[in-house]
């Protein structure tokens, strides 16, 4: 009777770098090659590079980076940039970096060889045994795959690098060039077919902005996440996938509760809101989301807490004048050190990038409440779903740190009745309050309604309030205020928020 045989299981290997190891469910499999393909400025030397640093870094592995197109010197200097001191590495004989480049001495070399890369091959052996290493990167390698002329050439001379360098033990990265950017295989049509895994980077221009996404194409005999997800290319950690991608639902929830800044709206919040809760001010323009928001900030800083006010229509100065024309002194704020405001336009950067530059702003300042007015001026930047990864990557992000945030939104219509199950923000935040305006016998009020509010009890009446230069005034419940005369056709203000495939109305 014949013994099952049982396969072990597939070793993985971790990169180290950030988000990849989770897209790839804990490290690519160990001993194989990934290739990874992509067009110009999406960041493949990067990686390829990064790949080795990370390994000598956090586990002494010595590395060899093969290139084939730039040159070695260009590579070294670009390195530089993300502090990666490559010629120090390869003093200290871990880093062998094989110049295969078209100024190199090793052109001449492959040509003589009736060109097949079998000096490629022999390169790599020899480092390999020269550095013991366990990594290995090959940059470019459809440069000297140009020539070879027939598909059948290019696939067998390719399947016999991956398999030869496979064979010395070693987890390698081959990057190679994509002539489009849907494209799935590299620029011959035969790559993905070869390798053990495939990852797919892509530089679209989305509204003006370019949106580089990563997209695990397939790992052989392991699981990863699938789907394209953003990442950037970070000038401290080099190529960073969206924060999404390394938060994990493991933070802990708090009971505690701190103030809002007004009295009357902690009542209504039975005692405040929940100190790792995000908060959503929702109303037209000029209903006090951003006075909400003041109120807020100038609580948390007269308890001596540290607040970052994150402001994209506002310069610095606007938004402490205007604080000050509610008597809040954020003047006085900034100087104690208690308050920072990070006042930049929405336009300068996409979506990915300035999640990255917020969360560095929150970890440098250390501060325990967060303000962000308003997602109007960011929803616009790029389409629905990108602006949900980052909604949902900030939230996390946020939470997983036990911070509270303000966000203050336009509600993008007034018109017509939509259901919030179906809209894809009402779930991302803990609690929403709701500003209107309200037309009564001819006269504009306003009115504050908090129509959710995860985890807590809370009023359900609508409250009439004023603005004055003390701020916020809430008065009584609204007592003889029909739907009609609160909105001329009322809505959900959680569909009102966004819609699935659309922007906010500015």
């Amino acid at each position: 009777m014949s013994e099952a045989v049982t396969a072990a299981p597939v070793k993985r290997l971790v990169t180290g770098i950030p988000g990849l190891d989770t897209l790839s469910r804990g490290g690519i499999p160990e001993g194989r090659t990934l290739l990874v393909g992509g067009a110009a400025g999406t960041g493949k030397t990067t990686l390829a590079v990064q790949f080795l640093v990370r390994g000598i870094e956090a586990a002494g592995e010595p590395g060899i980076l093969v290139t084939c197109e730039e040159p070695a010197d260009h590579i070294r200097t670009n390195a530089m940039s993300y502090g990666w001191d490559l010629a120090a590495l390869e003093a200290a004989g871990q880093l062998l970096i094989i110049d295969l480049s078209g100024d190199s001495e090793w052109e001449s070399t492959i040509v003589d060889q009736s060109y097949d890369l079998s000096p490629v091959i022999a390169a790599v052996e020899q480092g390999v045994r020269r550095l013991d290493c366990r990594r290995v990167a090959i940059d470019g390698l459809e440069s000297l795959l140009s020539d070879f002329g027939s598909s059948h050439r290019i696939r067998r001379e390719l399947r016999r690098v991956i398999r030869r360098v496979g064979g010395s033990g070693v987890t390698a990265i081959v990057t190679v060039e994509q002539t489009e950017p849907d494209r799935h295989s590299g620029r011959f049509g035969v790559e993905e077919f070869v390798a053990d895994g495939v990852l797919v980077l892509r530089n679209r221009l989305v509204t003006e902005h370019r949106h580089r996404t990563a997209e695990i194409l397939k790992l052989r005999g392991v699981a990863h996440i699938a789907g394209e997800f953003p990442f950037i290319l970070d000038t401290e950690e080099g190529f960073q996938l969206l924060p999404l991608m390394t938060e994990r639902l493991s933070h802990e929830a708090t009971d505690r509760r701190i103030s809002t800044g007004d009295a009357t709206l902690d009542r209504i919040c039975d005692g405040g809101v929940l100190a790792d809760s995000s908060i959503l001010i929702s109303g037209p323009t000029g209903t006090g989301k951003t006075l909400l928001s003041c109120t807020f900030a100038d609580e948390g800083a007269r308890q001596g807490e540290r607040v970052i006010y994150f402001t994209f229509e506002e310069s610095e100065q606007q938004t402490v004048r205007n604080a000050m024309g509610w008597g809040f002194d954020f003047a006085q704020h900034l100087r104690n050190q208690q308050l920072r405001i990070v006042s930049d336009l929405p336009e300068g950067v996409g979506l990915a990038e300035r999640l990255n530059l917020m969360l560095k702003a929150v970890d440098e300042f250390g501060p325990q409440r967060v303000v962000l007015d308003s997602l109007s001026a960011l929803a616009r930047l790029e389409d629905a779903r990108a602006f949900r990864l980052f909604m949902i990557s900030l939230t996390t992000a946020l939470k997983g740190r036990g911070l509270p945030i303000y966000l203050t939104a336009i509600p993008g219509s007034t018109s017509g009745t939509r259901s919030a199950a179906n809209n894809p923000v009402s779930t991302l935040t803990d609690m929403i309050v709701q500003l209107r305006y309200v037309e009564t016998a001819g006269m504009i009020r306003r009115s504050l309604a908090v129509v959710k509010m995860r985890s807590s009890a809370h009023e359900n009446r609508i409250f009439e309030f004023t603005i004055s230069n003390r701020g916020i005034e809430i008065g009584e419940p609204f007592q003889d205020a029909q739907e009609s005369s609160l909105q001329s056709h009322r809505s959900d203000p959680i569909a009102d928020l966004y819609r699935p495939g659309d922007e906010f109305e500015l």
